[in-house]
């Protein structure tokens, strides 16, 4: 969906190491679009990159919670992601409702497009993922959310 983009102003750069590096190499050669990707892998503190960020993109569509799409969140990015049902409903409704379905790499690449073309689309993503953020998924709330499930479940203080 990167490579579709039509402005090759944009940097695609991919945090975190794992078994997929030598695949997204290969691609990114193929597509020769070397010159636009920077792999610099996990780095000391990756939570402190999404301040660097215009869009967050993520091509994971199978995870329980995406941690890292909620911070991104947090920190105000507008997101370009596969539109599963756990997707959606982690991202605020204004963003939720620009994705396509979970493996149309089209729609995925429109929704990229969109995001690099319009600054106030970005801004106006991005503070309803940071509210939504905020409301729904601060650290000390998710932990007192937790607690209280395990106590319940486990019958016993956590």
């Amino acid at each position: 969906a990167f490579a579709e983009l039509k402005d090759d102003s944009w940097h695609l750069v991919i945090l975190g190491e794992g078994p997929g590096r030598e695949a997204i190499e290969r691609e990114v050669d193929r597509l020769r679009i070397n010159d636009h990707v920077h792999l610099p892998g996990p780095g000391r503190d990756p939570d402190r990159a999404f301040g660097l960020f215009d869009i967050f993109a993520s091509a994971a569509d199978d995870l329980p919670f995406p941690f890292a799409m909620a911070k991104a969140m947090a920190a105000g990015l507008p997101v370009a992601a596969p539109g599963t049902k756990t997707i959606r409903g982690i991202l605020s409704d204004e963003n939720a409702e620009l994705l396509g379905e979970p493996g149309n790499v089209s729609r995925y690449a429109v929704v990229m497009e969109d995001l690099t073309r319009s600054k106030d689309l970005r801004q106006s993503l991005g503070q309803a993922n940071r509210a939504k953020a905020m409301q729904h998924y601060d650290r000390d709330k998710i932990i007192a959310t937790f607690r209280r499930l395990m106590t319940s479940a486990m019958k016993r203080e956590f």
